[in-house]
């Protein structure tokens, strides 16, 4: 006998769990799969929002699936509780891809990255605080 919402396991003869309260089950239902780089993998970090706009202006128009997380509070998604105080970190955005188009996805970086870097006012683009995820 299993617990459907803590997962602990029980001998046979109780009924309920005693600590979530929630009556058991036979089996539990498989838990959700990771998600790898077969389905998700990271294409790029930056601090730019500029940027991140441009690359995912291009992976829209190559058809190439893509999750966007951005904001102050990453650090906390990285490392919940151990991220340490809740004040806002810089501004950072992460770009994930289909995994099967990761590579179609490096060539559209690479062209938006060459794009940017011929335009002067948009030179400030490339600095060190942005990295391309391998």
């Amino acid at each position: 006998m299993f617990c459907p919402e803590c997962r602990s396991e029980y001998r046979e003869g109780i009924t309920a769990c005693a600590d979530c309260g929630v009556p058991l089950v036979e089996e539990l239902e498989p838990e959700g799969a990771p998600i790898g780089d077969d389905v998700l993998a990271p294409l790029h970090v930056t601090s730019y929002p500029e940027l991140l706009s441009q690359i995912v202006d291009d992976l829209e128009k190559a058809g190439v699936p893509y999750v966007v997380t951005a904001g102050t509070g990453l650090s906390l998604l990285d490392y919940g509780d151990e991220a340490g105080d809740s004040e806002p970190q810089p501004w950072e955005g992460r770009i994930l891809v289909y995994g099967p188009m990761l590579e179609r996805a490096r060539e559209i970086l690479v062209h938006v990255m060459e794009t940017l870097q011929d335009r002067p006012v948009q030179s400030n683009l490339m600095s060190t605080r942005q990295r391309q995820i391998r």
